[in-house]
This record gives C-alpha cells, structure tokens and sequence, in this order.
C-alpha cells in the first residue's frame, strides 16, 4: 500500500492554528477539529475554535433519536471574541483543521462563515486543504 505524505504548510498562522488544535482538549464528540486566527498587519486580533454548543435548546435529535449537538465554528468564534469589530475591517482570517489521519484537512469556511466574515469586513480567508492551503477573498467592506 503507497503512503501519502502530508500536506507541508508555510504559512505561519495556519502552521500556528495546527499547533493549537494539538494542544487543545477537544471533546470526543466533536468530529472536526478547526481552529480560526484573525490577524492584521501582523498583529493576532482572536483566536477560536470551534466546540459544541451547551445550551439545552442546541441539543436537537435525529431520526433514530440519537442526540446531534450543534456547534459554534471556529470563524464565528474567533470573530466574537474581537470586542472592537471595527478592527476586523481589513484582516484577515486563517482556518486550519487537523483531520482524522492526523493531517492537515479541508477547512474552507462554509457559506454561513463566509457571510460572517464578509459582513464584518475582513478581507481574506486562508486555509488547509487536503493538499496545501487554498485562498477565498472577499470586498473587505463591511455591509
């Protein structure tokens, strides 16, 4: 069987989000391990990462009755955590998620992120593929 090597990763907020994602105590239940920096003009505005919510009303069930928790993404988390929204105008936000292999994965925001981000101005997001990193820009004008 032919082993792959895994992406390398250059960009140091991303490699810096991998990082964090090792560190971090990540719920057993959480199946996606994503973690957001938020930088401008080389300056760390917040860090997140994403993580089930705890309110009783964002436990929903399934069809077979089994309990699905939703979560907070790692971009909605890093973004609230920036008091001044103003200083999100310009910034960029770097995603990365650590995979079930071990390695870096596909951490592009989703379509909710992705308003978010735009909403608040930032300019740019930055992320791990399954390959390397992958780019999505935005106006970088808030709404």
């Amino acid at each position: 069987m032919e082993t792959t090597n895994p992406p390398t990763v250059n960009n140091k907020y991303l490699r810096m989000a991998l990082r964090k994602i090792e560190s971090e105590d990540f719920s057993e239940k959480i199946q996606h391990r994503h973690v957001a920096v938020i930088a401008k003009a080389g300056r760390i505005l917040a860090v997140g990462r994403n993580r089930n919510k705890t309110h009783p009303e964002a436990i929903v069930l399934n069809e077979d009755g089994d309990k699905i928790l939703k979560s907070i993404h790692a971009e909605l988390d890093a973004i609230f955590k920036v008091k001044n929204k103003e200083q999100l105008r310009g910034a960029t936000i770097y995603v990365a998620r650590i995979g079930r292999s071990g390695h870096p994965g596909m951490s592009c925001p989703c379509k909710m992120c992705q308003a978010l981000i735009d909403k608040y101005g930032l300019k740019r997001a930055v992320f791990t593929t399954d390959y390397g990193t992958g780019t999505l820009d935005f106006t970088g004008e808030a709404a």
